[in-house]
């Protein structure tokens, strides 16, 4: 069961969203006059990719549900595998001829990929009451909302790309916190299984 909390929640280095947060962003989203700084800012949600790889992000590199990172922080390749909403967002990014990336930037100014959509980001999180968000703990959201679903301290090391499980560990109270809702869930069930017996 996914809790509902306020909108964010402490991290160590940055926050992370809720789930009433998450909803909260991606409806300002919805209302981003910058359909293709939405479609990037949705994508980090749903995808836990940090800034620059999907700024980094090419055409040849997305396909079968998967995203090849050539080369992430880690220094390594990475394959991240999508979800059917990431993979609709990323199949309607048009193909610019004589450009790959995903997210082109605008020929006048001389970028061939775009930059990081910061001020359409301001916008968003204007609308959703979120002023204290960054860019990178759509990251961080990522992380705990999977967490919240049922995902493992290793299952997200693995999707994010961590080096070392070390790095995974600023997300263990989350992890301890959805092992708590477990154990409520079973006692639940439990206690629903003894009132039947001794009712029946």
């Amino acid at each position: 069961m996914i809790s509902f909390r306020p909108p964010y929640s402490n991290l160590t280095g940055g926050c992370c969203l809720t789930y009433i947060g998450t909803e909260g962003f991606t409806q300002a989203l919805a209302q981003e006059p910058n359909r293709q700084a939405a479609d990037f800012l949705a994508l980090l949600l749903l995808t836990g990719a940090r800034v620059g790889e999907l700024l980094n992000a090419k055409h040849d590199d997305v396909a079968d549900g998967a995203w090849l990172i050539p080369l992430s922080k880690s220094g390594k390749s990475r394959i991240v595998l999508l979800s059917e909403t990431a993979r609709a967002i990323f199949a309607c990014q048009p193909r610019v001829p004589g450009n790959d990336f995903v997210f082109p930037g605008c020929p006048r100014y001389g970028n061939p990929r775009m930059v990081a959509p910061v001020k359409a980001f301001e916008r968003v999180k204007a609308r959703a009451g979120l002023r204290d968000l960054r860019l990178h703990d759509l990251r961080h959201s990522f992380a705990s909302l999977a967490i919240q679903a049922g995902a493992t301290l290793y299952d997200i090391q693995n999707v994010l790309g961590h080096s070392t499980p070390q790095m995974t560990q600023r997300y263990s109270h989350l992890a301890d916190e959805r092992r708590k809702q477990v154990s409520t869930q079973v006692e639940q069930a439990v206690a629903a299984a003894q009132r039947g017996a001794r009712e029946g």
